[in-house]
């Protein structure tokens, strides 16, 4: 039950409902200022763009296609993986019958 006579403040008044308020509107503000650095840097609009120092990869489609390729440990300063892109018939299980 409501009690009528208790004193009234707006809810984003309420300490608590304040605080919240202004740290949203921080990280919001926040998240801009990423976004804007991001587009510059990359000159693209979607996410997520992928940065290896100030080398930009692109997004994930790029960075997996470097994986594929051999390509991005060399970027990470790691000696090259094995190459990925060609599979032996022998290490593919196959569930068809023979």
């Amino acid at each position: 039950m409501r009690d009528l006579d208790a004193p009234r403040i707006p809810i984003a008044e309420h300490p608590d409902v304040k605080r919240m308020l202004l740290w949203c509107k921080a990280h919001v503000e926040g998240g801009r200022a990423l976004m804007r650095e991001m587009m510059e840097r990359s000159q693209r609009r979607t996410v997520p763009q992928i940065f290896i120092g100030d080398f930009h990869v692109g997004g994930y489609d790029d960075l997996a296609e470097l994986d594929a390729f051999g390509k991005l440990d060399p970027l990470l300063g790691r000696e090259a993986g094995p190459d990925t892109t060609q599979h032996d018939s022998a290490d593919v299980s196959d569930d068809s019958p023979t």
